[in-house]
This record gives structure tokens, sequence and C-alpha cells, in this order.
């Protein structure tokens, strides 16, 4: 094993040695942990002992040659573009850090993706139905299989493609095709978004693209007092980041895969952590073991129903019913929040009652349709509606579905229950209607579809009196303002 490290403050109680060198003569400012040959129980106790929640990592050699090969293979452009070019992709299927790049996006396409140089970046969610397909061809590596608790997430597109700054709990991320320039830094609050808009004009290099990117961000960053180091992963690299650790990226190559996972399941009993990692056969082991009621959690925790349906594992749902009957606790919503329409179709479809089921709450009156309409998930919110859930049902506080999806501003969500004759005009209880929180998250679109739907934007039915255009001059959303007012 062999390890390659730089002298930067955060390193300095973990290494003795320094190496210097500058950024033309080498691809990472980060420690580099070489794995390739060393046996997996020493590179789960090495990184584990020096990097785990500690510091940001490149590491290298970690997969094997064969699982590498199938890989690529079954990853290669042709492949993808064949079997999946033709799946959608939604905003609400990115993860929030290709947002704050700044850069605008509408529906498109695998296809779409692939197509596109420069700009816009895609970090599917693990609900999307990419890598739904994709995860049983990827086997987590025992050194990281402690972070799995949300995923895959796949980073897929074509030259340029840029995610802004931001920062989120631990995470890696397992660079399949093309390379990724990573920017990371010490954690800090996260900074306004710049545009990167027009970064790669025709006829411009990658790395030049890449290069003031980088410099963008760099210099946004330096009014934070923040330095950023530089990092290239390439093919089966793996960059590892500890939570909250600030970063950016852009694609430097032409077709771009890279596979990750999001938080720490280490701490989780086997069968939880099973649930988590559709792991069939340790679940199986500890199912046969227990005695335990499955729908009790631990503390404040998920039950391993919750769980298994929280990462959409319906072999594992299929389990936890035949050793143990259907139990759930509230599985569903926990499908339906993350965007899993076949395990919330599962769900349903085992419950003597499935329209009951569709409209039971939590202890705040909050439904699945609440959750799935916060997260922008309307495949999911048609399944429900299918089996009789309400457009208009209220949680405990009087917030409608409709309220729920405007404070994110899911415009396709607010359309479709529109489209069902839900209430525009509904308020909760304390006189807060649905464009008064579109208003108040500066959601101008919304705005503008709860007017053709002759909903009045001034209406002050808050409980003190205020009008949507109060609460967005309150927020500082100029933009909503000067919308509304043009209405009036």
């Amino acid at each position: 094993m062999r390890m390659r490290e730089w002298q930067v403050p955060w390193m300095a109680p973990y290494f003795a040695a320094v190496v210097s060198h500058s950024w033309g003569e080498a691809t990472c400012d980060l420690p580099v942990l070489e794995l390739a040959g060393v046996n997996a129980s020493v590179a789960v106790r090495e990184f584990s002992a020096v990097f785990r929640g500690r510091s940001p990592v490149l590491l290298k050699g970690l997969f094997g040659r064969s699982t590498w090969r199938q890989l690529l293979r079954r990853w290669a452009k042709p492949r993808i573009l064949a079997k999946y070019g033709h799946l959608a992709v939604r905003p609400h299927d990115l993860h929030r850090g290709c947002a704050r790049a700044g850069v605008p996006f509408n529906i498109t396409s695998v296809r779409g993706i692939l197509r596109e140089t420069g700009g816009r970046c895609y970090f599917l969610q693990s609900h999307h139905a990419l890598p739904q397909a994709l995860k049983n061809d990827f086997r987590t590596p025992p050194a990281i299989q402690g972070v799995q608790l949300s995923g895959p997430s796949l980073s897929i597109g074509g030259a340029g493609a840029v995610a802004g700054l931001h920062s989120h709990e631990e995470n890696w991320l397992a660079q399949v095709f093309g390379r990724k320039l990573w920017l990371v830094g010490l954690e800090f609050p996260e900074l306004p978004d710049p545009v990167f808009s027009q970064l790669c004009e025709p006829g411009l290099k990658l790395s030049t693209c890449c290069n003031r990117f980088a410099r963008t961000v760099e210099k946004v960053a330096s009014l934070a007092g923040a330095r950023l180091r530089r990092c290239i992963a390439g093919p089966s690299d793996v960059l590892y980041l500890p939570d909250n650790w600030a970063h950016a990226t852009c694609q430097l190559g032409a077709y771009n895969v890279a596979i990750g996972f999001f938080g720490d399941v280490s701490q989780l009993p086997p069968l939880h952590r099973a649930a988590v990692t559709g792991d069939s056969k340790t679940a199986s082991m500890a199912l046969a073991q227990t005695s335990k009621r499955l729908h009790l959690g631990l503390g404040t925790s998920l039950s391993p129903w919750e769980l298994a349906a929280w990462s959409g594992h319906i072999s594992i749902l299929n389990l936890l019913s035949t050793f143990h009957g259907m139990a759930g606790g509230h599985a569903l919503h926990w499908a339906c929040s993350r965007g899993h329409v076949a395990a919330a179709t599962w769900l349903l479809a085992r419950t003597a009652d499935p329209a009951r089921a569709a409209r039971t709450t939590n202890g705040d009156g909050v439904q699945a349709m609440h959750w799935a309409a916060a997260a922008g998930h309307a495949a999911v919110l048609k399944v429900l509606i299918g089996h009789r859930a309400e457009p208009d049902a209220a949680d405990g506080n009087g917030a409608s579905a409709s309220h729920w999806l405007a404070g994110e501003g899911h415009l396709h969500v607010l359309l479709y229950l529109l489209g069902l004759r839900a209430d525009g005009h509904a308020s909760d209880h304390d006189g807060m209607s649905i464009a008064h929180t579109a208003a108040h998250f500066g959601h101008v679109p919304l705005l503008k579809a709860l007017a053709l739907s002759n909903v009045n934007l001034q209406s002050p039915t808050h409980s003190h009196g205020l009008r949507p255009l109060n609460l967005a001059v309150a927020a500082g959303h100029g933009h909503v303002r000067d919308f509304l007012r043009g209405m009036s």
C-alpha cells in the first residue's frame, strides 16, 4: 500500500511525510490512498483509521480488474443509449448540487443529456430508473460499505458539465467513464450561486472550460475565506468526502459516468443495514435469528420495513413479509418520499385496504402524498391517487399537497394536481395559501400557474392580513415582487 499526501493544514495531524508539488505536475491536491492488490480487511482498516469522517481522500485500485471490465462493458455509451436513452429526466430527479450551477434546466432524456456539451450537471437521485437499472451491476467494495444510506446516485453527462459549490453528508463517488475535476474545501456556509453558462464555447479545450469554472468557484469561495483544493478523478478512482465538506465538479471527458452513495450505515444493526443496502443474504440470516417485532425502530430511527421502502428494495420487503407478515410502520410514506414507484405499488397491493393505506397519516396528520409532492414525485402521486388518495387532503396543520410542493417549486406536480381539480385557493390553519407559500419561497412559475387557474394572488387570507406580495418582499425575492405588482 502506498499513500501520497501533500502539505495542507487539515492533514497535518495525520501525516509526517510531505511531498511538494504544483498543479501542473500532479492531478490531485488531496491525499491519495493506493489500494491496488491490498487485502480487503487491510483496506477497510486503513481507510477507517486514517480518513473515514476525518479527511477527503482519492482511493485508487479499490476495484478488482474483472469488476471494472464488467462495468466498462455494461455501461458503455452505445449500450446506455440503446437501452435507456428514452428515459425522461426532470428537475426533481437531480441532486441539489446541480441546481447550484445556476444553469437553467428543462425536462430532457438520457439521450438528450449525452448530446449536451457544457453547463448542465446531471446527478440522478436513486429513485430514477437509470440508477435503479444499473445498481445490480455494481457491488460496493468493503472499505466503503459503511457509506450506503442513500443511493445509488448516478452522475452522467457530456463534456464540461458542472455542479456548483455545495455540501452534504459524507459520501463517495466512483468514476467509471471519463474524468471529473473536483474542487474541495473545509466546511463553510453555502455560497451564492455563480452562473456558469457559456463555459464551453465551440473550439475550446475541455481543460480550458473546467479551468474557467475552477477559477470562478475559487474566486467566489475566497470571498468566504475558503481555500479549495483541486483533484482529478479518473476511471476506477473513488473520491470520498466526510460530512459537510464543500465541493464543486466539472466533467473533463466526452462521456462521463460515476456512481456513488451518501450517508453512514455502519452503526446500524445487521438487519437494518441489509434493508438499506438490499443485501438479501444478510437480511435472511438476520431474520432467521430475530424474534423482535420488525415494525419497531431503534429509538428515533427507522424500522427495517421503512429502510427497505426508503431504498426501494422490494426483495427485502418480500423477505420481511415472508418471515413476519405485513407490518411496515410508515413504509409507504418513505417509499413515496423517495420516489420509488415500484415499492409504493408493492406496499399498496399487499394491504387489505389499499385505499385506506393510501390515505394513512403519521403522527402529524401527514399523508404519503404530502411527502411525495414535496419531493416532486408526480409518478408516485399518480399511484396514490389511483388508490383513492384525495388531491386536497390536508395535514394536521391544514396544508394540502399543493402547499407542500409550493415550498420546493415543483411546477409539474402543481399542474398535475390542478388538472385533477385540486383547490388552488386552499389555505392552512394560519391562513397561508398556496400562493403565499410560493411567493415566500420565490417560485414565480407556480404563481403564474395559479393565476391561470383563476387564483387571486392578491388575497390577504393570512392570519396577519399579509398578502403574497408582503411575504415575497420580506424574503427578498425581487423577481416575485415585480411579478405580483405587475399582476395588480
